[in-house]
């Protein structure tokens, strides 16, 4: 429940409720803000979805519509007066979608919120050319704090913003989950969570099955999601390779999951063979629900993982290295039933929502001591009014 004694408010802007990883970011960290006894307001630029779950803010808004042409300037409206009205203490977005118009949005306001940007992607920081790219970085120099999901992420924003003086690390964090039941099963688990494109690998997995198979290993493999229409070539190629490899019998490609979490808790063993990440959401995930993890050594995957302890941190591309790990987790059940509960301990310590909400915080704390010092007003608490500015 919510304690009281914050006037903190935090507004996470978003694309639209179906996102993806930046949705789910957002929405993790408003519940976790409220549960710290924040106030927290998870809003939608575009019309898609709802963010309403069991572990999802109190409060969501879609201030989208379903015109396309006008439906960027009804967004648009439609913020200006929210941020008018409720006066959030933060206004927080996540990834690059909705930048410029939350950037437009608080031009002329006497006591503005913070403005704050995450990028989460791995790939494309700050890529954009011509008008759009120009527009990014017009509204990245208006922000107080930017943030990347990893430290590959903000040296890379470092490089493209040169001095810009507020750009750091901020971790992801998952809600805590009932941990798994398929630790000790016959033929445990092995999931994969992900896009199926290119970049994270999908085909190495099903190539490290193959090997554990011909070994006479047994094991029930899961490779969850799907692949955006124009690379639907690339699930049809992922498909036929496993039945290709004689693993139709052991390998399901069940699509998109909307319940992920049911999936990990009846799983033993956690995959990611990524080419590219920030700080996988799903890895997390499965840390949380004590599944013992292999992962490739991308983004901060080894922030997250401690290699030998809580999982196995393996370089991208190394089929042999997969295959030792995996094999090792599948004849030994005492010894990954050990890896995942110290993955679970792990991430409950470092990678909860209390932990996404704590960094929070204490940004918010730094940024307005640092306006303080520089003469700006600060934002007005929740619902107070500031003369000269309409509600």
């Amino acid at each position: 429940m919510r304690t009281s004694g914050s006037n903190l408010y935090f507004a996470e802007i978003i694309g639209n409720f179906n996102q993806g990883g930046d949705g789910r970011v957002a929405n993790h960290l408003a519940c976790g803000l409220e549960h710290a006894g924040a106030r927290a307001t998870c809003i939608s630029l575009r019309r898609g979805g709802n963010a309403r779950n069991e572990d999802g803010p109190q409060e969501s808004l879609d201030l989208g519509s379903r015109r396309r042409i006008v439906g960027s300037l009804i967004a648009f409206g439609r913020l200006v007066r929210f941020i008018r009205r409720a006066r959030p203490s933060v206004l927080h977005v996540h990834g690059q979608q909705s930048l410029v118009v939350a950037a437009l949005a608080i031009i002329g306001l006497r006591n503005r919120p913070q403005f704050w940007f995450t990028w989460h992607n791995s790939e494309g920081v700050f890529d954009a050319m011509g008008l759009r790219g120009w527009l990014m970085r017009w509204a990245v120099r208006r922000c107080d704090m930017i943030f990347g999901a990893s430290r590959s992420i903000v040296d890379r924003m470092r490089a493209t913003l040169g001095n810009f003086p507020r750009i750091e690390v901020f971790r992801n964090g998952v809600p805590v989950m009932e941990p798994t039941t398929g630790m000790q099963a016959d033929e445990p688990v092995i999931c994969w969570c992900g896009r199926i494109v290119p970049s994270k690998d999908p085909r190495a997995f099903i190539r490290a099955a193959a090997v554990l198979n011909r070994e006479g290993l047994r094991f029930h493999a899961v490779l969850a999601g799907d692949s955006p229409a124009h690379l639907g070539w690339f699930m049809d190629e992922t498909r036929a390779l496993a039945a290709e490899l004689g693993l139709a019998d052991i390998v399901e490609f069940p699509g998109w999951v909307d319940d992920v979490a049911a999936l990990i808790r009846r799983s033993a063993i956690g995959v990611q063979t990524s080419h590219t990440e920030g700080l996988s959401m799903t890895l997390l995930e499965q840390m949380m629900a004590g599944l013992a993890v292999v992962a490739t050594d991308v983004g901060d995957t080894s922030i997250a993982v401690e290699d030998g302890k809580s999982g196995y941190v393996i370089p991208a591309k190394d089929d042999t290295a997969l295959v030792d790990r995996l094999r090792r987790l599948l004849e030994d059940p005492r010894h990954r039933t050990q890896i995942g509960a110290a993955a679970r301990q792990r991430a409950i310590a470092e990678f909860s929502l209390a932990s996404m909400a704590r960094q929070a915080r204490e940004a918010y704390q730094v940024i307005a001591v640092q306006r303080k010092q520089a003469g700006e007003a600060q934002p007005p608490g929740p619902g107070q009014h500031v003369a000269g500015e309409q509600g």
